[in-house]
């Protein structure tokens, strides 16, 4: 194996920044901006080297004062690629977005919000690609609505499929969603940054890229970690049960009862824990896989949620491995995964690409990485922008209530698209 060789000077300054401060950088080239409520925000540009799977012949060569992360390479991963992982999945999915990118970028910051701390550096290697220019409009952001891959009525006569199937054995849950289609114009990140302010999700992001040719962003404003890996450790957050928020904390204060007290929800997220469970036995060590939390409650500004947290000691720090065992995440299939991927592929219009696919960064060692679930997310081709929303379909669903919680969960992103 050759190897490619990168060098790394890394500099350190104690600076009070703010997330509106790495938005007002002068982006002339593809970027990324990895946020949310963490303890880092992670800025990248300018690509040395774009790759369409995970890189293995990575070797850095590091000077200076470097972070407690080190986000090697960033990218994501399309929902479609999973079909590639198994052999009894079609794998014929061409679509002119990525399923899969990951990004060497020659500038990068990370800012650790809790030591007030911006780490920079820059990178050389001798075999690197010329970055495409972005040609960046600093126009205002502009959006108007186009269509949905599904009204009210045809995804209720899906979810009564679906639980037809689910009666006859075939399957216990599928994932169903739709997508909005959307026209826009002028600067992304006017959409990405209002999204956040106004829906401040644990893993935010936003990436400008080209490719063959064609102008590409994904805005997410996910709250749900796919995997986070450290210190031999994998941990999984899979997130099921969802309820819209109260109008007062009293109302509120109820709802969060009933999503707790809920049956149906409480299936639906013990159906994807034990799931995810059994996927990261794939890649642990046997028998540190376990169950740390079950049912835990996430509030968000326009829904609350239940969710797992799942954790085990890794075998393996391929990060190509760990993908091809346990992607796409089981919160986003369903109950067989296979089966419910079988589904998806017969009931859904248009191909899911980013969406509820897997955005992050990892260490090229593989010992460090964090990926998000990229739901409540947004992506663009050329001057077109998608956005998909959906729930698990299980037996005792509700049509209506499963095409309303679709219509809550959009709220987010609808709201800033709609007062742009």
């Amino acid at each position: 194996m050759s190897y490619l060789f990168v060098i790394e000077k890394w500099e350190r300054e104690k600076k009070e920044l703010y997330l509106k401060d790495f938005f007002k950088i002068e982006k002339k080239y593809p970027y990324c901006i990895l946020y949310g409520k963490g303890n880092y925000i992670i800025f990248g540009e300018k690509p040395l080297k774009v790759f369409r799977d995970f890189p293995n012949n990575l070797k850095f060569k590091r000077f200076g004062e470097k972070p407690q992360i080190l986000p090697d390479i960033i990218g994501f991963v399309s929902y479609e690629k999973g079909y590639e992982y198994d052999s009894k999945l079609p794998d014929n999915l061409n679509s002119n977005f990525p399923l899969s990118l990951f990004f060497l970028y020659k500038n990068l910051k990370i800012y650790s919000k809790k030591t007030k701390t911006l780490y920079q550096c820059t990178r050389e290697t001798e075999h690197y690609e010329n970055a495409y220019l972005l040609e960046k409009t600093k126009k205002i952001f502009k959006a108007k609505f186009i269509s949905t891959t599904e009204d009210k009525k045809s995804y209720c006569e899906k979810v009564r499929f679906i639980k037809e199937e689910i009666k006859k054995g075939n399957v216990y849950q599928v994932n169903l969603t739709r997508q909005e289609e959307w026209a826009f114009s002028g600067d992304i990140s006017q959409f990405a940054y209002r999204l956040y302010q106004t829906n401040p999700a644990s893993f935010s992001a936003i990436l400008e890229f080209i490719d063959s040719g064609n102008y590409h962003s994904i805005v997410s404003s996910s709250p749900e970690r796919f995997f986070k890996i450290g210190k031999g450790k994998i941990i999984t957050e899979p997130i099921k049960g969802t309820i819209n928020r109260g109008n007062s904390k009293k109302e509120d204060l109820t709802l969060k009862t009933t999503l707790k007290n809920s049956k149906k929800d409480s299936a639906e997220l013990a159906m994807i824990t034990d799931l995810l469970r059994n996927d990261l036995t794939k890649v642990c060590i046997s028998p540190s896989v376990q169950v740390k939390h079950f049912k835990k409650l996430l509030t968000l500004s326009n829904v609350h949620h239940l969710v797992s947290i799942i954790e085990g000691k890794l075998k393996t720090n391929n990060m190509k491995e760990i993908f091809e065992n346990i992607f796409p995440g089981g919160s986003i299939t369903g109950c067989p995964k296979l089966s419910s991927m079988q589904y998806i592929l017969k009931l859904e219009k248009l191909k899911r690409n980013i969406y509820t696919g897997s955005i992050g960064w990892y260490r090229a060692d593989g010992k460090q990485g964090d990926f998000n679930i990229a739901i409540r997310t947004a992506y663009t081709i050329n001057d077109k922008l998608y956005f998909g929303v959906g729930g698990g379909i299980v037996i005792d669903s509700n049509e209506k209530n499963e095409y309303l919680e679709t219509v809550y969960k959009a709220q987010s992103i609808r709201k800033c698209l709609e007062n742009s």
